[in-house]
């Protein structure tokens, strides 16, 4: 049995290695336990994809484990003392010992008969000595536990941390852990985002635009979403990225006219785990032809008609259609752009799946009702709908009413006698068909309301069958005022011009007025427009005078100096713009003599006025006038002009 010194010696060298086991143990696993919870927040946050980062992460916990191991472990499994070095290592710690105890080990691992040991009774007295000293000391004492307890502590702290760390979201520490511990395994943090094409075409039609939908299932969509297009036939590095554009709860993208095939994805938020799209680009069905038919609204008479692809045709035509495809189709329709929207207009399949038609056995018909732009759209088989590379005008027509243009009577209201005849004259335009022209009117003093009617148009005036030249009918009525009963002096006739065409539409000119006057009032006027013509008559000869005398004068100047200087040629130039007026004051068409003349002539005719004498001395006036308007002034106005051009 060893000796009791030996026994606390060794006990102390116990403790001392579970101390050195508990220090080491204690700090490998606070340090592999740190290094995992902050990879795996890191792993957390930034939510690695790429199996590089990953194995990057896993990488440095391992290199951790093998540090802290290395630092701490093996140490403490290696840590060994012997009874002599645990005896030194008491004998620091109470210095009064000096080498006693650690002597006294020594003496006690010896043989008693050893002869190199020295005496016995010197031992035996020291070994005496000092375990009589080591009895007052606490060995236990002289082993500082405050770093192994610490590095417990430490450990403790980081267990409950990372403890805690798992109630909170279990979830999240299981994926962290078996991402870090297996970084090639498949598993994936728990996504916010959740990426889906809602429109995702894989087929598309050459020259076709290529548009794409995304929503999020997770929820809301992440602020910024990238499409990547992969062009075929190039490489990794040439994939090209366009930010989509947020459209409600939706991202979306447009690619116009596109020609090559390529693949393509999206990624935004935390989601990058969508696959590759492939986009195939292949030929569209076309239409190999088709023929129009253009029906004409029923009221027109006229008769069907082929028409070419710009189709021009009033608002109410109906247009049928014969065609085909240059492949098998499951569906086609007539697509129309208007003003007021898209009309789509369905188009039936024959049974050979290649013919389409819109006829009049057609559930649908396609009406003319606005302008617009038109094209057929096809589908083929396999639901590849063709954007269409050509379309044409349709330019719809409407069917305006008449219009009436009134040539005579001149003025809104016309005085005449009870006796008179009135002379109508008016043209009436229609784009199609004029059906009927008629007179309304009525008779009083005031608030006259038309009653009767005179029909001017006895029998329809119709357009072309081709449409393409508008009607026009030339109406001549002479109203005699005879053969309307109860007019006298301010009694009035309040009459309106009507057109009906075949739609049929009205048209109303504006109200006129017929005042019957006594025969009197009728003379005044007349002799207030006699008195007007006298003084045109004599303006007209008072600078006829002045032409002239400025002629003669011109006429001396020659005779006496033999050329003209530029005063004379003033005069002359005044001269020649005097007898234009004069010209203009005579025989000009409105508002000359001889127009006013003639006007006094047909209101003498019109009204019937027995005034011969009036009419003799006007007819006279008008002979003369016109005599000279024909004959002497344009002589005069010739020769002047030549004279201001060879002066």
């Amino acid at each position: 049995m060893a000796h009791p010194l030996v026994e606390r010696v060794r006990a102390i060298g116990r403790r001392a290695k579970r101390l050195v086991i508990i220090y080491g143990f204690g700090w490998f696993f606070a340090c592999v336990l740190t290094s995992a919870l902050a990879l795996g927040l890191v792993d957390f946050v930034f939510r690695f994809h790429d199996v590089t980062l990953r194995l990057l992460t896993s990488g440095l916990l391992l290199a951790a484990i093998i540090w802290s191991f290395r630092k701490f472990i093996y140490p403490a499994i290696q840590y060994q003392r012997n009874e002599v070095a645990i005896a030194q290592l008491v004998e620091r710690v109470h210095p009064h010992l000096r080498d006693r105890l650690s002597s006294a080990i020594e003496f006690l691992q010896q043989e008693e008969g050893e002869g190199t040991a020295g005496s016995l009774q010197l031992r035996q007295a020291v070994i005496a000595e000092t375990g009589a000293l080591a009895d007052t000391i606490e060995f236990e004492k002289c082993i500082d536990s405050r770093k192994p307890r610490r590095a417990a502590l430490i450990s403790t702290v980081v267990a409950i941390a990372v403890g805690l760390v798992g109630m909170l979201n279990w979830q999240a520490t299981s994926v962290a852990a078996q991402r870090l511990i297996w970084p090639l395994g498949s598993t994936q943090w728990p996504r916010q985002n959740y990426l889906k094409f809602t429109k995702a075409p894989t087929r598309l039609a050459a020259g076709d635009p290529f548009e794409v939908e995304l929503i999020d299932n997770g929820g809301t969509l992440p602020s910024n979403v990238t499409l990547e297009i992969w062009p075929a036939g190039s490489s990794r590095g040439q994939v090209q990225r366009h930010q989509m554009q947020p459209l409600g709860e939706k991202m979306v993208y447009r690619i116009e006219n596109v020609a090559q095939p390529y693949r393509y994805r999206a990624f935004g938020g935390d989601d990058e785990t969508m696959a590759w799209m492939d986009l195939q680009i292949v030929d569209p069905p076309r239409v190999e032809s088709a023929e129009l038919t253009l029906i004409h609204p029923q009221y027109t008479g006229r008769p069907i008609e082929p028409v070419e692809q710009h189709i021009r045709a009033l608002i109410g035509s109906q247009i049928r259609i014969n065609g085909t495809a240059d492949r098998k189709i499951q569906h086609a329709e007539i697509v129309v752009q208007k003003a007021s929207g898209e009309q789509r207009v369905p188009l039936d399949i024959a049974a050979d799946e290649v013919s389409f038609s819109l006829s009049a056995n057609s559930e649908q018909t396609w009406e003319v009702k606005e302008s617009g732009m038109y094209w057929i759209e096809l589908t083929d088989e396999e639901g590849l709908a063709a954007q269409a590379t050509s379309s044409w005008e349709l330019t719809a027509v409407n069917d305006r009413p008449p219009t009436i243009s009134i040539s005579l009577p001149k003025n809104p209201t016309t005085h005449v006698i009870a006796k008179a005849r009135v002379p109508i004259e008016i043209v009436v335009k229609d784009d199609l068909a004029i059906e009927s022209v008629v007179i309304t009117y009525g008779i009083g003093t005031e608030d006259i309301e038309p009653t009767e009617t005179i029909v001017l148009l006895e029998e329809p005036v119709r357009a072309a069958s081709n449409g393409k030249e508008a009607v026009e009918a030339l109406l001549k009525y002479d109203w005699d005022l005879r053969s309307l009963p109860g007019l006298e002096p301010g009694v009035s006739i309040r009459f309106t011009i009507q057109a009906l065409d075949n739609k049929p539409q009205t048209a109303s000119s504006e109200p006129l007025q017929i005042t019957i006057i006594v025969p009197e009032k009728l003379e005044d006027a007349l002799s207030q427009q006699q008195g007007q013509i006298l003084s045109l008559l004599a303006e007209a000869l008072q600078l006829q005078q002045d032409s002239r005398r400025h002629c003669d004068a011109l006429k001396v100047q020659l005779a006496e100096v033999g050329e003209f200087s530029d005063v004379d040629l003033a005069q002359m130039q005044s001269a020649e713009l005097t007898q234009r007026q004069v010209q203009r004051l005579l025989v000009e068409p409105e508002t000359g003599v001889t127009a006013r003349v003639e006007s006094i002539l047909k209101r003498i005719d019109e009204n019937r006025l027995d005034n011969d004498a009036i009419r003799e001395r006007m007819q006279l006036m008008l002979q003369k006038i016109r005599g000279l308007g024909q004959n002497q002034l344009p002589i005069v106005h010739r020769e002047l002009t030549a004279a201001l051009k060879t002066a």
